[in-house]
């Protein structure tokens, strides 16, 4: 787990530790939003919250560090590795709490992936919920929440958690061990920290990303020639040809800020060669340049031939 993106959810995190402060927490949560940008981590850190001493968890105590190993008695998680989470795992939940705990405390359930629930373990967990115990806590962690029963939905307090800025995400993945470059493609092509690293190893990913540099330092007609009869092949594939389009984006909104005056760009990895490719188009040359590869983007999406969008992209960049 990677606890950094619970400051990335900052509001998140101050609305649970004043309402536990205030003695109001819920008996039941669903933190909903895309994979990847901290509802475990904030579920981890909400059951840590109730038992480090601390006024936030230290995640070096006894209790702290039984919990991040799955080992604290009083905190169950739930998870699947098939598409399923099936009733029998919601029994044993009940089971569990059915029983006197020879820790004192409250107990926390998590439910990771939670719109996996069958709708026998939904109804389940509905009874469950539907008569809340003083001292029993649960959360829901869902990527889909109209996967889940409205009944359940109702009964729980709903937290929606944003999307990961590009730009610390762009900062976690170097943190990681990648380099700059990639992690600044990797960011804006994904919001998803989890997603980025699996695409880091992504032979079709590293491509691009050598590809890109390689376009960087195309100048002139011949040379755009040369690169797309060379890497055709490779551009037809759909997923290949939108990312690579994606980053061309990108790259002409950084070319405009750097024109604005603005060092405060998404591609940090490549600023000079950004800077170096700055000199081959003009202010307007970028704006038109944007136009041309979003209006491609819907043309490929439309199943336009990759080997067209790309022969009608460097005949109109070059």
């Amino acid at each position: 787990m990677n606890f950094n993106l619970v400051s990335q959810q900052a509001d998140i995190k101050r609305i649970l530790l004043n309402t536990k402060s205030k003695n109001r927490l819920s008996h039941a949560y669903i933190f909903s939003g895309p994979s990847g940008v901290g509802k475990r981590e904030m579920a981890y850190y909400f059951a840590m919250m109730l038992y480090c001493h601390n006024e936030e968890p230290c995640m070096t105590c006894q209790n702290c560090h039984q919990i991040l190993n799955n080992e604290h008695l009083n905190v169950f998680v739930i998870s699947s590795d098939t598409k399923t989470i099936k009733k029998e795992q919601i029994v044993d939940l009940q089971e569990e709490f059915s029983k006197t705990s020879n820790v004192p405390g409250p107990r926390i359930y998590i439910i990771l992936d939670a719109d996996k629930m069958n709708p026998q373990s939904q109804n389940s967990l509905l009874k469950f919920i539907e008569e809340p115990e003083e001292g029993i806590y649960g959360i829901l962690c869902t990527t889909n929440i109209s996967k889940i029963l409205p009944t359940i939905v109702s009964r729980c307090q709903i937290i929606n958690f944003k999307s990961l800025d590009d730009r610390f995400l762009a900062r976690t993945l170097e943190e990681k061990g990648l380099d700059s470059k990639t992690s600044s493609i990797l960011s804006k092509l994904t919001n998803n920290f989890e997603d980025a690293i699996a695409l880091s190893s992504d032979v079709n990913m590293i491509k691009i990303v050598e590809l890109f540099d390689d376009f960087l330092k195309i100048n002139k007609a011949s040379e755009a020639i040369i690169y797309q009869i060379k890497n055709q092949s490779f551009f037809d594939n759909y997923d290949n040809l939108l990312r690579f389009l994606n980053i061309l984006v990108v790259l002409y909104e950084d070319i405009i800020s750097l024109y604005n005056g603005s060092l405060d760009i998404h591609l940090k990895g490549y600023i000079e060669e950004i800077a170096k490719y700055k000199n081959y188009i003009t202010y307007d040359d970028a704006k038109k340049n944007i136009e041309l590869v979003y209006s491609l983007i819907k043309k490929l999406q439309s199943n336009v031939i990759p080997k067209n969008i790309l022969t009608n992209l460097f005949v109109n960049l070059f």
